[in-house]
């Protein structure tokens, strides 16, 4: 995958660039099968997380959300104007 983006003066940027958009994204979404599959109905009554913690997941959920946003929409206003 280097090998593809070697060649370009500023192709290792770009390369972490795509890299840290593809994490951002991703996350919230693995946030929020990781909250699906620890249900009841997938892991059993016995290891379902108590109240707080479910609710410190919804908030770290909407932290997810909130900085894959920022991080789109100031990187997307960054290269308009510098470009």
């Amino acid at each position: 995958m280097i090998w593809a983006f070697e060649g370009n003066k500023k192709g290792f940027g770009l390369l972490v660039n795509i890299a840290t958009s593809i994490s951002f994204i991703i996350a919230p979404v693995v946030a929020f099968f990781n909250i699906i599959l620890v249900q009841e109905k997938y892991v059993g009554i016995e290891f379902v997380p108590r109240k707080w913690l479910r609710i410190l997941s919804y908030l770290g959920l909407a932290f997810l959300l909130l900085f894959t946003l920022l991080f789109l929409f100031q990187d997307t206003i960054i290269r308009h104007f510098l470009n």
